[in-house]
């Protein structure tokens, strides 16, 4: 469908809505943080943490002469904007209705832009719940779940105007636009009514329209801008070069070291690029951010919410880094990014944290004729990723594991060698779809494959120390072949190489 229409704007403002005060110590989630009130007088503190983090904090005071509406107060601005999309001064009404407790944000313009809802369970179970819903199809639950913004941020523009408009094709809606309304008349359950006016949506419909359109307001705002090919053959071009919708290209005998300048915060601040002191996922919703990130024994490149962006290597090229602890390069909620053609990993092996690439909440990743080298910890950590994928590439010299991955759904490894490490593919229940094609192992330190609940392997040379167990199913062997030694593996084209190989 190449046109979708905004069919009705809904102000839950005229509605007629039971309120009442928040009180003191009650908690609400908005899909990532769990916040606690304190009222003192007028005053509210929301003190909130999440998975990663526990000092989320922004303070509200209640608005005397408006029953059930707060103002939103805070120190730093642009943390309270990064962390609730939201800025000082904006409302918040305190809305119950229908059995649902839950607090709507509002911007500048009377535009719902957040919720959060109350709740009475712990931090664990409501995230737990959050990701139980995110995996949920689309279809018909925006009519039955009160969602948030971290929910609907999963899904591009196309589908939350589908997402939106179908709440109001699952209450009969007749819609006047064509495209609608053929695309509709395909589900049985679509029956339009004749007289639109007679249609009343629930509290939770209203909550969801409102929130979807603040988030395809927000994803156009932030669309993909004409594709650039830009190149470098030095640190600073490197760093000045990055952000979305751009192809960087490293020329032929470059080898980046970019943890000097990751230290030069008037350098950065030329380059577009912050300091931090610790990421987290409250930085998901600050986009195109480029941060020079804190660890343990210097400075790591962290990217947040780029998109459509390809790091491309002129053989021989290299990236590196000398902290031990840090990620050589570290993408947060980012999509459709494309490794190719590089060396990446570490002048230096440690024994803690710091891989040489880290993916949390990205999508369509891809790793092309890589080498991937002495970390750490693992030459890919994957959290909550959709579609990764590896094709003639290696993995070694990685002083915990080749990767794990988490709350992962598929990731595929073509034609690629594993070896030296000193540990396993690891993976968590939840992650689904890993198969690997064509692929070597041998020289790996440990068990191999470690809780993989959906595993393939399909022509597979794998070589293991009798000592250790693989860990896998019989059948999926069959698949593959086993040999149990530790032999050099013979050479073949993986790896960067040369237009000339």
């Amino acid at each position: 469908m190449k046109r979708l229409i905004l069919i009705l704007s809904i102000t839950l403002l005229s509605l007629n809505l039971q309120a009442q005060r928040i009180q003191n110590n009650s908690t609400w989630f908005d899909g990532e943080v769990l916040y606690r009130a304190t009222v003192d007088g007028d005053a509210v503190y929301m003190q909130g943490k999440s998975e990663y983090r526990d000092d989320y904090q922004f303070t509200m005071t209640r608005n005397p002469e408006k029953e059930g509406f707060y103002t939103i107060d805070y120190d730093d601005p642009q943390l309270l904007k990064r962390i609730l999309r939201v800025e000082p001064d904006w409302e918040v009404q305190y809305i119950r209705q229908e059995g649902m407790y839950f607090l709507l944000f509002f911007n500048d313009k009377n535009e719902p832009v957040w919720l959060m809802y109350l709740t009475p369970d712990s931090l664990e179970h409501n995230v737990k719940f959050q990701r139980d819903i995110e995996k949920y199809p689309p279809d018909g639950i925006t009519s039955d779940c009160l969602l948030n913004i971290h929910y609907f941020d999963n899904y591009d523009v196309q589908t939350l105007a589908l997402m939106r408009n179908e709440i109001y094709a699952r209450n009969g809606y007749n819609f006047s636009n064509r495209e609608l309304k053929e695309y509709f008349e395909n589900y049985s359950w679509y029956s339009p009514v004749e007289d639109n006016s007679t249609i009343q949506l629930s509290i939770i419909e209203q909550a969801n329209i409102a929130l979807i359109q603040s988030e395809e307001k927000f994803k156009s705002l932030n669309s993909p801008e004409q594709e650039q090919i830009i190149e470098v053959s030095n640190e600073y071009e490197f760093l000045s070069s990055l952000g979305s919708n751009r192809t960087i290209v490293i020329k032929e005998n470059t080898h980046l070291n970019f943890s000097n300048l990751l230290n030069m915060p008037n350098i950065l601040r030329d380059c577009n690029i912050g300091f931090a002191d610790y990421v987290d996922n409250s930085f998901f919703y600050h986009p195109n951010t480029i941060l020079s990130e804190e660890v343990f024994d210097g400075r790591q490149l962290t990217m947040i919410g780029i998109n459509n962006l390809k790091i491309v290597g002129e053989y021989p090229s290299s990236i590196v880094v000398d902290p031990r602890y840090a990620v050589t390069l570290n993408f947060l909620k980012c999509e459709n990014i494309t490794i190719q053609n590089l060396t990446v990993g570490h002048t230096e092996t440690g024994n803690c944290i710091g891989s040489v690439i880290s993916l949390r909440n990205c999508k369509d990743v891809n790793i092309l004729n890589c080498d991937l080298f002495g970390c750490g910890t693992w030459g890919i950590e994957a959290y909550n990723v959709t579609n990764l994928i590896m094709d003639s590439s290696i993995i070694r010299d990685c002083s915990h594991g080749i990767m794990v991955l988490n709350s992962v759904n598929s990731a595929k490894f073509f034609h690629s060698d594993f070896y030296r490490n000193n540990g396993a593919v690891v993976a968590d229940y939840s992650t689904r779809g890993i198969h690997f094609d064509s692929c070597r192992f041998t020289q790996n330190g440990s068990h191999l494959f470690i809780e993989l609940y959906d595993l393939a392997l399909s022509n597979c040379d794998i070589h293991y120390s009798s000592e250790f167990n693989l860990d896998v199913d019989e059948s999926i062997l069959q698949h593959s072949r086993v040999y149990y030694d530790n032999a050099d593996l013979d050479y073949r084209p993986v790896g960067p190489t040369s237009t000339n190989d």
